[in-house]
């Protein structure tokens, strides 16, 4: 946890409140949250993913009053942000784009720039709130060698620019006298809470074991800050008066340029590291420069702000928590660990309590085989009436990777997917059945195929073990969806699927009510492969599914993904009209005005069920509803606002 001095903690008490940090699951965010929470009971936090939060949900947080679920992207969502909290303080520390793996062009300018420009307006319609901004260095991009807050911006990566129009954005509305704002521009801030795949953690980590981790290039530089430096800048920031110099940057920064070598130097002194450091692992990004350091000449003249924590100090700190953390068996799960991907399992549980830990052992086996991946396993219970919660408990109590999503009721299996979807951290997500029916044996090909390219890696059902009229029917179903389709399904492929992050990302913001994933998965048109097996038969109970759940299967699929239905009536409607002159002479025959009468009502339902499904589309209701959740082995209860809503 990090340490400010009783100046700063002084300071943070007289902060008009409530404050309202935004972006509080994050890497500075929740650090700032937790220093605040010591010393005052106003501070709220919010995020998109608090649900997946270690840095909140794991630590010592226990309350979750005042953590509140927002995408700043949609300003419906904070605006009731917003009218619930009532803020007078405001942090801003939202941010997409600013790790390797966080690579959607479109979030990053939908979150960084356009998502400020919903809170500026937010701001202007609540006079006296006053903003801080977390700026980046990446803004100043080529120009990067200790830059004053001036000097010409010339950003190389679509993250840089993002945040440099939303410097720019605050910097006229505060000019304008619309809002109270000022931005502070984060150097290479490190310490508790940082990101597992990035270089200071990897050094640490790697470091406790007296080893080196990769390295980039030895000669690359760059500016590091330790937390608390950072995390005293915003205090001190918020405490000024903005309007003075409305809307103005300041560069967080320490001055010091400090190269990859001379950082694995000192490593080797701390951790007392024999072998030598391989240098060169792995290619510069692209956005990467040389030289990269700050000038923070402003920021001790206009705050009376420098940094108090030599690099030295703060890497010491930093392997003191980290052994703390292991104490305490409490494991960031939030992004992988230096040089492997993760891998998201979703598993949707109804009465699956005895499968779940067997389920489990599997799950373990698989990716304790995968050297290259790590594993992220999400159960969730959609409201079970059986004790499928207690026996997500009892997997998380001993593996640290199981994270547990309750529902309030059962929602259905495609609800259940995408709330672990929407909370799922990996690389690429695999959706499977609790029932022990989806083998993962089956993972290690769905990512041989995911690493080919494919970006929706389907498990083809080529056997299905007893059942022969529910193949023949499933059969049918397919090669008949596919009919009624203007895109590519594959046949025989039931949920069991691995998506690569885009397909993740494309799903998580469907706003649908009525959804099926297998549909969706596939209209989104991305590359599809598959990998054949044999369906075995469920372990334990009986199938929770009906011949009348399958009809409603096959409603939901036909009607939510085509209108050939609608043009069978046309074609119908359009044959009649050129048959009854010759149909007039056989009036007699009632079978055929059976017939004609059983098309009518056909039609008429088909027309019913588009404007059924239409009516509740425009409801906009959540897909489901979370009670609580299972971390670290814990219920945590009542997570505020931790349910999914449509966007709007």
């Amino acid at each position: 946890m990090t340490l400010w001095d009783d100046r700063t903690r002084e300071l943070a008490k007289t902060l008009e409140g409530p404050i309202l940090i935004l972006g509080a699951s994050g890497f500075v965010g929740s650090n700032l949250y937790h220093q605040l929470k010591q010393i005052r009971d106003d501070v709220h936090g919010a995020s998109k993913d608090i649900h997946r939060s270690w840095r909140l949900i794991g630590s010592s947080e226990k309350d979750f009053s005042q953590i509140h679920q927002f995408d700043i992207t949609c300003p419906n969502q904070l605006r009731e942000l917003f009218n619930q909290v009532q803020p007078k303080t405001v942090f801003n520390l939202t941010a997409y784009g600013g790790y390797s793996w966080q690579t959607d062009v479109q979030r990053i300018y939908s979150v960084n720039f356009t998502g400020v420009l919903h809170l500026v307006r937010e701001l202007c319609e609540r006079p006296g709130v006053v903003l801080v901004h977390a700026g980046s260095s990446s803004e100043y991009g080529l120009n990067s060698d200790a830059p004053e807050e001036s000097a010409p911006c010339h950003p190389n990566s679509d993250y840089g620019l993002s945040k440099l129009q939303a410097s720019s954005l605050i910097e006229l509305y505060a000019r304008r006298g619309l809002i109270t704002a000022v931005t502070l521009r984060l150097y290479s801030v490190y310490g508790p809470f940082e990101e597992q795949g990035r270089l200071i953690p990897a050094l640490v980590q790697a470091g406790i074991s007296k080893k080196f981790p990769r390295l980039s290039d030895k000669t690359l530089n760059r500016d590091f800050v330790y937390i608390d430096d950072a995390t005293r800048a915003f205090i001190l920031a918020a405490q000024r008066d903005c309007t003075l110099d409305p809307g103005e940057c300041l560069n967080i920064a320490s001055g010091i340029s400090t190269s990859i070598e001379e950082l694995s130097g000192l490593a080797r002194e701390i951790f007392e590291i024999a072998e030598d450091p391989l240098f060169g692992s792995f290619p510069p990004r692209p956005w990467e420069v040389r030289h990269w350091r700050g000038l923070p000449e402003k920021a001790r003249r206009k705050l009376g702000w420098q940094p108090t924590v030599t690099l030295r100090l703060g890497l010491e700190r930093t392997r003191d928590w980290e052994l703390e953390r292991r104490k305490k068996q409490f494991s960031p799960s939030i992004s992988s660990s230096a040089g492997r991907r993760k891998i998201s399992v979703v598993i949707a549980c109804y009465r699956d309590e005895e499968a779940i830990p067997i389920l489990h052992h599997q799950l373990s086996r698989v990716f304790d085989g995968l050297k290259d991946f790590e594993g992220e396993f999400i159960f969730v219970n959609d409201g079970s009436p059986g004790a499928d919660e207690a026996a997500i408990q009892r997997c998380s109590e001993k593996d640290l990777r199981v994270i547990g999503i309750s529902h309030t009721r059962n929602f259905g299996s495609q609800s259940a997917f995408l709330s672990g979807l929407r909370i799922a951290t990996g690389d690429a997500v695999i959706l499977m059945d609790g029932d022990l029916q989806d083998p993962p044996e089956l993972i290690p090909k769905l990512i041989e195929k995911w690493l080919s390219g494919a970006e929706i890696v389907t498990a083809k059902r080529v056997a299905r073990v007893g059942q022969p009229i529910f193949t023949i029917f499933a059969k049918i179903f397919y090669r008949l969806f596919s009919m009624l389709v203007d895109f590519k399904i594959p046949n025989d492929a039931g949920d069991f699927s691995l998506l690569g992050r885009r397909v993740v990302s494309a799903l998580a913001e469907s706003p649908e009510t009525d959804l099926f994933i297998r549909g969706l998965r596939a209209w989104t048109g991305y590359r599809q492969d598959s990998v054949d097996y044999s369906r075995p038969k469920r372990v334990f109970g009986t199938s929770t599914n009906s011949w009348f759940k399958l009809l409603g299967w096959s409603r939901r699929a036909f009607f939510n993904f085509s209108l050939r239905p609608i043009g069978l009536i046309y074609g119908f409607s359009f044959l009649s009209l050129i048959l009854s002159p010759l149909l007039w002479c056989y009036q007699a025959s009632f079978g055929f005005q059976a017939f004609t009468t059983g098309v009518v009502l056909l039609s008429c339902a088909w027309i019913g069920e588009y404007a059924g499904r239409a009516f509740f589309e425009t409801k906009k209701r959540p897909q489901y509803v979370v009670d609580r959740l299972v971390i670290a082995g814990k219920i945590q209860p009542k997570p505020t606002e931790i349910h999914s809503r449509s966007k709007v």
